[in-house]
C-alpha cells in the first residue's frame, strides 16, 4: 500500500451526516507540488482527468465496522467541482486518524452516547450498560465514577425503590416513555442511585471542566 500521508498536515474537520456508515472528514493542507505528488500517487485519470487543476484536498474516512475502514479523498478543482479518489479500499487500523479527533468525537464513534451534560453510557447488550459520570465530592472537588450495570442483577423491589426517586411509578411507565431505550434509562437510574463510594472512582479534580475532560480521555481509552 502506497502511503505518503503527512499526518502533521492532516486535521479533523467534522463527522458526516449519516450514521451508517459513519464518515469522518479531515482537512489535508497540501500546496502546489505536494498536491501534484498526491495525485500521481493515488488518483487515476478517470478520477482526476488530465488538465484538471486541483486546489484543495479533503480526506474522507468511512467506518464500516470496528476494524473495517475505507479512505477516500475529495479533490476540489479550481471551479469548485469535486473529484473523488479511492485511496485505500479496505484497511483494519485507523488509529492515526482517530487520534486526531477531539475526545467527544472519539467517545461517539466508540459507541458512547452523552446522556446528560456530565454522563455517558455505552450499551453492551440488551440489559448491560457501561456508565461514567462526573460527580462533585467533598471539599468542592470533582471525580468521575464508572460502573457496568446489568439490569437483570436487580430485583423488582430494588428497581421500584430506585426509579420512584426519579418520578417513575413503575417499569411500565419507563417502557411507555422510552420504548426500546427503556433498559438504558433504567441502567442510568440504577447507576445514579449508587453512592460514589461504591463505584470505581477517579482521582479528584479542582474543577468540573477538568473532571469532564479527564472522563472523556478515559472513555477514549476503553475498548
Amino acid at each position: 500500500m502506497k502511503d505518503i500521508l503527512d499526518f502533521k498536515k492532516i486535521s479533523f474537520n467534522e463527522l458526516g451526516d449519516t450514521d451508517t456508515p459513519l464518515q469522518a472528514f479531515y482537512n489535508y493542507d497540501l500546496q502546489g507540488n505536494e498536491i501534484e505528488t498526491f495525485l500521481r500517487t493515488y488518483a487515476s485519470t478517470e478520477e482526476v482527468p488530465e488538465g484538471v487543476s486541483i486546489q484543495k484536498i479533503e480526506l474522507c474516512l468511512t467506518f464500516y465496522s470496528k476494524h473495517d475502514f475505507k479512505l477516500e479523498a475529495c479533490c476540489m478543482d479550481t471551479d469548485n467541482n469535486p473529484h473523488w479518489v479511492e485511496m485505500i479500499k479496505q484497511f483494519t487500523n485507523a488509529g492515526k486518524f482517530i487520534s486526531l479527533m477531539p475526545n467527544n468525537i472519539k467517545t461517539q464513534i466508540a459507541g458512547w452516547i452523552k446522556t446528560d451534560d456530565l454522563q455517558w453510557r455505552r450499551k453492551i447488550n440488551d440489559t448491560a450498560y457501561q456508565l461514567i459520570e462526573v460527580r462533585k465530592v467533598f471539599c468542592n472537588e470533582y471525580v468521575f465514577v464508572f460502573k457496568t450495570i446489568n439490569t437483570e442483577d436487580y430485583g423488582e423491589e430494588d428497581i421500584l425503590s430506585c426509579i420512584e426517586s426519579f418520578g417513575y411509578e413503575s417499569m411500565k411507565t419507563i417502557k411507555e416513555l422510552y420504548k426500546e431505550d427503556a433498559n438504558g434509562i433504567l441502567a442510568e437510574c440504577l447507576f445514579e442511585c449508587i453512592s460514589t463510594s461504591e463505584l470505581v472512582v477517579s482521582d479528584a479534580f479542582k474543577t468540573e471542566d477538568e473532571a469532564e475532560r479527564a472522563a472523556e480521555e478515559y472513555i477514549a481509552t476503553l475498548k
